[in-house]
């Protein structure tokens, strides 16, 4: 595992862990966090060290305003998320010999993925591990709407 910074389009850095396969390929695979997740949760880690492990260079990365990304929450926007795979994608492309690009992720990981995937002709697959759908709806929307705000929380990873 190799922790990196990678500069996104605005200037502020991308957190990012890079998983390298034992002999280097040309196939590359980028792994978008849930919503509000980060890239070290247990089952991210794992598909990247499962991806290495079949000859794939391996990116996961927090996205713009989360965990130990540069940027302040209210820059969680869809947009910026994909600004954000873009970023990282042309960092590793300026590293050369990648051919094959496998784009996915895990929720709204896995809904950004989709997103990317559809515009950029240069990704090969797209993995959506029960990617998002469909915006807030019931009890959840109806306390949000009259509130005026919505709380959202996550555990660290490694400590419940």
């Amino acid at each position: 595992m190799e922790p990196v910074k990678i500069p996104n389009l605005n200037g502020q850095s991308l957190a990012a862990v890079i998983h390298r396969p034992a002999v280097k390929t040309e196939k590359l695979a980028i792994l978008c966090p849930g919503y509000l997740d980060t890239k070290d949760y247990t089952h991210l880690t794992m598909l990247a060290e499962d991806l290495a492990s079949q000859g794939y260079t391996a990116v996961r990365f927090d996205p713009t305003g989360t965990w130990e990304s540069d940027g302040d929450i209210s820059e969680y926007l869809t947009s910026q998320y994909l600004k954000d795979i873009e970023s990282v994608l042309e960092h590793m492309l300026a590293e050369g010999g990648y051919s094959y690009i496998l784009l996915g992720g895990h929720s709204r990981g896995g809904q950004v993925s989709i997103l990317y995937a559809a515009r950029d002709l240069r990704i090969s697959e797209v993995l959506g591990i029960m990617p998002s759908h469909a915006p807030v709806e019931g009890k959840r929307r109806e306390d949000w709407e009259s509130a005026g705000v919505s709380n959202s929380s996550r555990d660290i990873p490694g400590n419940t």
